[in-house]
């Protein structure tokens, strides 16, 4: 009994249909690079084409699925002339996983995907075989640049939009890495501190300092910080792109800002000048300017000393200008360092044959003066420097913060117009879908129209052909009783005609008689005469009858 009822369920198995649109279960039994092949327990085979198989184009099937696996897909296309079913795995994957696509956007995980297609105005990536857009502003890839780039790449994203009622999903690619900048950034405020060292990269300059991103986050180096000596731009140390150590002087988090150092004391050049000269020693020096109270001179680099007028020449001059000019080297000695305010006193004139001292005092007094007016110059352009880089960490900062709520702003538009797109599409397709309704009622009515439109012809045609006959035939039967008439007609001329012509005959005949008689009465008497005169005339009488005649 019980193999009997196998054999029917076997049987009536293999005579079971399928339809379309039906999920249905079945055994793989082949694999190639193309497609899989899968016996379904009918007499239809069932196939799954690789892009029906999965969402992945770079996937290998074999990799994927075994001889032998139970697999599930949606018909998709039967022919009962081939035999063969088309099924389609990745629509039952897209429903059993869009679940997972909603939790997802709920719990604003982050989530891994293969990105699988660039379309118009994104890419499509796969997410456990559902296909999700993301737009193109949100894939990270700068305007107008090549999107294809990312087809084939595995790109963490976030959820951040969903259409239940169309299965629709939107992703961003830029979500996750404005996430994770965060976090670095807060991983970087909790463990900064002053002195911490830092190998950074030169972002940008600017005409205070210079902008390095220490992996995240972002930090200012002064102009003054860069270089001991006196600069005008930071390009003249520094440009963008340079990998550059530096250290961190101060910061602010509250502000967002970040002070860092960049010159060391092993490159200080003071102390650099001291580890080489003391007080007595002979320098080479170069002339670098030139003020009324005398002229600075370079004795190692970064490191200046100061010549008063008064130790220019061994005599008075009016201006450094008479005895020096700048880039001028010459040969000084070392007469004073103040290390507390690190200022180098040089002399020339110790150097020279000695001459007649001026009066003790007034001379240092004077150098003294000037080396503090300097000091004050510096002082002030240092500060007006530091100022101004906290104006420019200020406004970078602001950039910054302007340049995250526009990423937000950007998204949330993007999403608003792939929305407002997938709008338009449904509403496109239902208004073509209406306009195919309605064109098919204008047309069946004007087919109704014209049916009416032809019988009402046959009838006017009926009608017409039917009044012509009518007219026919009375213009017939007319044409017969003229006929008719001018048949009478004819035979009553014709009688009279003849009548007339045998009038006419007679006539003619008698009057042919009648001219024929009197002619041979004519002709007669004529000959009688002729006779006559033969027989009994003279010849004279005879000529004269002749000419007569």
């Amino acid at each position: 009994m019980n193999e009997q009822e196998n054999f029917a369920e076997l049987l009536e198995s293999t005579f079971k249909t399928l339809n379309t649109g039906e999920i249905v279960e079945g055994v793989i039994t082949s694999i190639s690079a193309n497609e899989i092949t899968v016996d379904l327990g009918t007499k239809t085979t069932g196939v799954i084409t690789h892009d029906k198989a999965t969402s992945d184009p770079q996937a290998k099937l074999d990799e994927l699925f075994k001889v032998g696996d139970t697999i599930k897909a949606k018909v998709v296309k039967v022919s009962d002339i081939d035999g063969i079913a088309t099924l389609d795995k990745t629509r039952v994957d897209s429903e059993a996983n869009w679940e997972k696509i909603v939790a997802l956007s709920e719990s604003n995980e982050t989530v891994e995907g293969r990105i699988v297609e660039a379309v118009k105005g994104g890419v499509i990536i796969s997410i456990d075989s559902v296909r999700v857009f993301i737009p193109a502003s949100l894939t990270g890839v700068p305007k107008d640049g090549d999107l294809t780039t990312l087809v084939g790449t595995t790109q963490k994203v976030k959820i951040i939009e969903i259409k239940p009622e169309r299965k629709r999903a939107y992703a961003s690619i830029r979500a996750v890495a404005r996430e994770e900048r965060k976090a670095k950034e807060e991983a970087f405020w909790s463990t900064i501190e002053e002195g911490k060292e830092f190998d950074g990269e030169v972002k940008s300059l600017t005409d205070f300092g210079a902008f390095v991103d220490l992996g995240g986050v972002d930090g200012m180096v002064h102009t003054s910080e860069l270089s001991w000596k006196r600069i005008r731009h930071p390009s003249e140390v520094v440009s963008v792109g340079d990998k550059i150590h530096v250290y961190v002087k101060g910061f602010d988090k509250e502000r967002g800002r970040i002070s860092l150092g960049y010159k060391t004391e092993e490159m200080n050049p003071w102390n650099v000048f001291l580890g080489k000269y003391d007080v007595g020693d002979i320098a080479q020096v170069k002339v670098v300017s030139l003020m009324p109270f005398g002229a600075f001179a370079e004795i190692v680099p970064g490191c200046d000393g100061l010549i008063h007028i008064s130790q220019i020449a061994d005599h008075k001059i009016a201006k450094p200008e008479e005895e020096l000019s700048v880039g001028d080297e010459v040969t000084v000695k070392i007469t004073n360092i103040d290390r507390e305010h690190k200022k180098v006193s040089l002399s020339i004139r110790a150097l020279l044959e000695p001459a007649p001292e001026a009066p003790e005092g007034s001379e240092g007094f004077a150098a003294t003066v000037d080396e503090a007016a300097e000091d004050v110059k510096e002082a002030v352009v240092d500060k007006a420097h530091e100022i101004a880089a906290e104006v420019d960490g200020a406004a970078e900062a602001a950039k910054a913060t302007v340049a995250e709520k526009a990423e937000e702003i950007t998204e949330k538009a993007e999403v608003a117009f792939a929305e407002a797109k997938d709008v338009f599409e449904e509403k496109k397709e239902a208004i073509a879908e209406k306009a195919e309704e309605v064109a098919s009622e204008v047309k069946e009515s004007v087919e109704e129209k014209a049916e009416a439109v032809a019988e009402k012809a046959e009838e006017i045609a009926a009608d017409v052909r039917e009044a012509v006959a009518e007219k026919a035939e009375a213009v017939a039967e007319k044409a017969e009783e003229i006929a008719a008439d001018a048949k009478d007609a004819f035979e009553e001329k014709k009688e009279a005609v003849a009548e007339k012509a045998e009038e006419i005959a007679a006539g003619v005949k008698d009057a042919f008689e009648e001219a024929k008689d009197t002619a041979a009465e004519k002709v007669k008497g004529i000959a009688e005469k002729v006779v006559e005169a033969l027989e009994g005339k003279p010849d004279d009488a005879s000529s004269d009858d002749k000419k007569d005649e």
